[in-house]
């Protein structure tokens, strides 16, 4: 009698270990790498690698992300990216510039606080940029200008030494745009806000009817 008590417990016990077991195999299987996913070439460098610039002040921060195209001996203003159309100012995801404060862009052209998309229309003389409000774009290629925030008109500039890589950076209070010799700065200073003035201050600093 005691040997048929303890059989179903001693049958219990062994599925209970089996089953850890089990667990323990399926758990390693998804943790290990898969054979088929593991590759001992070198990772592949990116044509047109991501970067990105900014811009810091005690007024506000300001930061542009974008993909660097190269040039590889090609002619590339003015020809594989044409005169008069829209571009993304870059390669790959289109532009995207992040500002904390608004932005005094110049000739009384202010860019609120937030994130845009940057878009340029290249021109021989001169560059249109493009402030537009659609995030997380894909190139140029689903661009509505019925979204755009601003738009600015600057003229172009020849840099001494060509760039080989499509370049962004903040310089001096402006944003540069520059590849080959071809270089374009947009004036970008932050704009204070307003400052707040406490309710007692406000008082103290009104004008005592018993002085008129």
């Amino acid at each position: 009698m005691k040997f048929q008590f303890r059989l179903p417990a001693l049958l219990l016990a062994l599925c209970f270990c089996v089953s850890l077991m089990a667990q323990d195999a399926l758990m390693e299987a998804e943790t290990l790498p898969r054979a088929d996913r593991i590759t001992t070439t070198e990772p592949v460098a990116k044509k047109s690698p991501m970067n990105s610039a900014s811009m810091r002040t005690d007024a506000g921060y300001v930061r542009v992300v974008y993909s660097q195209p190269m040039l590889r001996g090609r002619a590339m203003l003015g020809d594989q990216v044409s005169y008069g159309k829209v571009w993304r100012a870059g390669a790959n995801e289109a532009t995207e510039i992040f500002t904390t404060s608004a932005l005094d862009l110049g000739n009384g052209q202010l860019l609120p606080a937030g994130a845009y998309s940057l878009f340029v229309i290249p021109k021989a003389d001169g560059w249109t940029i493009i402030f537009n409000k659609d995030l997380g774009q894909w190139g140029a290629y689903s661009y509505d200008e019925s979204q755009d925030a601003l738009r600015i008109d600057v003229p172009v500039k020849k840099n001494r030494d060509a760039y080989e890589a499509y370049t962004m950076f903040f310089e001096k209070g402006k944003l540069v745009m520059t590849w080959g010799t071809t270089r374009v700065e947009l004036p970008m200073a932050f704009v204070a806000p307003p400052k707040k003035v406490k309710i007692k201050e406000a008082i103290e600093q009104r004008p005592n009817e018993s002085d008129n």
